[in-house]
């Protein structure tokens, strides 16, 4: 395996890589050059681009490296779609405004999400993608059903007015009162959530859909939005009281639900990118966590295009990554890790792997799901994997967090 591997990287050990900028944009590293051109030749004939990234979406390495191979994709392989695992509220906000000929960057961010939107790392991928929306030359989703995000402006404080439009006044102001309270999430011991909480809410939300199936004052499409957001906001809270299980499947049948509405809204054989943690995005994460029977978003996208789609991981050798205000250290690798002896044949400072190398290389302990390894045969996983050398945590602009450097 060393020989394989070696006559696929070459050289030796590369010099650490430098620290990003003090301000402005964080950008990929000039070492990383090879194995961007690597997986823009690997992804350029796919249909599904499934770009992962650690759970915390704190990796800052794995950001810049994603909004380059965006790019590429989009300007030199016809990619024209991007979902985000972000919420499907804001961005049917987003695409109205589109069409109103009213959208600006900001409301680009605000749907993306305070996951990414505050990160040096994410900047570009905004400027790059707000004309190209604006144009109609790329379309845009987001692809889950939380809410109460940070910024999300029509998720918090209009999505719930205008779904209760058509509700008598008092039943009304009743569910924007309790959706407020949810969105905030203002609870207490007086007013804990509970059986009685979701069950308001959830008559609030039968009550919504109703009320948007009689309207016979909205247009067709304004219609089905409303539909899908009450079906989200549905599929959000009836497993709200379930077991953790319960609920990470019901996010994930509601993920794949609405990238299949997204996918079918598109010119047929469109070519699309998804963005998200690795653990959503990989074709068969239950494998890695010994749950053969969870089907995660990126399992059904792959049960659906087979070999035209492509999940991607991301792993590293050394560094940190950001969770919430904590930079966390990453684990030095164990013996035979696949992170030491690619990193330790290669002059870059990222490699990729493709999934015929992957197979090759077969069982090996790797961290490219979760930053915790595990010794697996990788090429079940997923279809192709990127190591650095070194993994930063990302640089957020968030207001009340402290940047943190690596």
């Amino acid at each position: 395996m060393m020989v394989l591997l070696s006559a696929a990287l070459s050289g030796s050990m590369s010099m650490a890589p430098a620290p990003p900028p003090a301000s402005g944009p964080v950008t990929v590293l000039a070492k990383d050059q090879l194995a961007l051109a690597i997986a823009e030749r690997d992804l350029c004939g796919k249909r599904v681009a499934l770009l992962g990234e650690g759970p915390t979406h704190g990796d800052g390495h794995t950001e810049a490296f994603k909004v380059e191979l965006v790019k590429r994709l989009v300007s030199r392989c016809g990619y024209r779609a991007i979902a985000f695992e972000s919420g499907v509220y804001d961005f049917i906000a987003l695409n109205r405004a589109l069409r109103a000929n009213s959208a600006t960057p900001a409301m680009v961010a605000d749907a993306v999400g305070a996951v990414w939107k505050f990160d040096r790392e994410f900047q570009p991928l905004i400027d790059f993608l707000f004309p190209l929306a604006a144009a109609g030359q790329i379309k845009l989703a987001g692809l889950d059903f939380q809410i109460g995000g940070l910024g999300e402006s029509f998720t918090n404080e209009q999505m719930i007015p205008e779904l209760t439009l058509d509700l008598p006044p008092e039943q009304a102001n009743a569910c924007r009162a309790a959706f407020d309270r949810h969105i905030k999430w203002a609870y207490s011991t007086a007013q804990p959530f509970g059986p009685t909480a979701n069950a308001a809410l959830l008559a609030c939300v039968a009550a919504m859909k109703r009320a948007v199936a009689a309207s016979t004052a909205t247009d067709d499409r304004t219609r089905k939005e409303r539909t899908m957001m009450v079906q989200n906001l549905d599929s959000m809270l009836r497993p709200s009281l379930g077991t953790d299980g319960e609920k990470i499947l019901a996010r994930e049948d509601a993920l794949y639900q609405n990238f299949t509405t997204f996918a079918g809204r598109l010119v047929p054989r469109t070519k699309i990118i998804i963005w998200g943690a690795t653990t959503h995005l990989a074709k068969d994460p239950g494998a890695a966590w010994g749950i053969p029977e969870f089907r995660s978003l990126g399992a059904r996208v792959h049960d659906q295009y087979g070999n035209l789609a492509v999940s991607i991981g991301f792993s590293a050798l050394k560094g940190s990554y950001r969770n919430s205000r904590k930079q966390i250290a990453i684990a030095p690798p164990p013996a035979l890790a696949l992170e030491l002896e690619v990193i330790s044949n290669s002059t870059s400072s990222a490699v990729y792997l493709n999934l015929a190398l992957l197979r090759a290389i077969g069982t090996r302990p790797a961290a490219a799901l979760d930053h915790v390894y595990r010794t697996l045969d990788w090429s079940q996983v997923m279809d192709a994997m990127v190591i650095f050398e070194e993994e930063w945590p990302s640089h957020t602009m968030r207001p009340g967090y402290e940047d943190v450097s690596p």
